[in-house]
């Protein structure tokens, strides 16, 4: 696939978040690898949903160098650490996923991975397998390295805590399929809880 094709496919996805509500038009960050060595990924500080294919940054994956374009994503470690270490790995996606984030923050995301997990038959097939890394400053080597390590062991969604949510795949289908089904399960488990607190304290009593 070359530079513009990936390019498309990158505004697709971004704009799909947006309309969804995964992402505003500053959060997140999307991006496709291109040949072996190269991936468009979206800029930094720019209106995502306004921008077109020639305002997107393509980089070099091992040496993380800004090969054309306007700055890149504040992100862009996470991108290409998982770039370098799983090379079927084509596509990145991640959204600042708001009922995963919020009900992670209440429940802690070990109990809700643990309860998604359980509760839908579809998860393995759809979202393989989750993993949370913590919180850690965003942006940084650090939470880069420790997606991608993630990634190695497994996990196709990854849960940046009190930030957002991580999808790979060999597809930007698959990446994009990951995150938005976790959300899902998510905003489905978000729903039992109001549920039972309502059969808990019914109203009036």
């Amino acid at each position: 696939m070359n530079a513009d094709d990936a390019g498309r496919s990158v505004l697709d996805v971004t704009n799909r978040l947006y309309s969804k509500g995964m992402n505003s038009t500053l959060s997140g960050n999307v991006s496709f690898r291109v040949g072996k060595d190269r991936m468009v990924i979206t800029p930094s500080g720019l209106d995502k949903a306004r921008i077109d294919v020639p305002e997107l940054s393509i980089m070099d994956i091992d040496s993380e160098r800004l090969v054309e374009g306007p700055k890149q994503s504040s992100e862009y470690h996470v991108h290409t650490r998982i770039y370098r270490i799983l090379p079927e790995i084509n596509a990145v996606v991640h959204p600042h996923s708001p009922y995963s984030m919020g009900v992670i923050s209440a429940l802690g995301a070990d109990r809700v991975i643990d309860e998604v997990s359980k509760s839908d038959e579809e998860y393995g097939y759809y979202v393989t397998k989750a993993a949370s890394v913590g919180i850690m400053k965003a942006g940084t080597v650090e939470i880069g390295n420790a997606v991608a390590k993630a990634v190695k062991d497994g996990a196709r969604v990854v849960i940046m805590e009190n930030h957002g949510t991580v999808g790979v795949g060999e597809t930007m289908q698959k990446a994009l399929d990951r995150v938005e089904y976790f959300e899902y399960m998510v905003k489905k488990l978000h729903i039992r809880h109001i549920e039972e607190l309502y059969l808990k304290h019914p109203k009036g009593k």
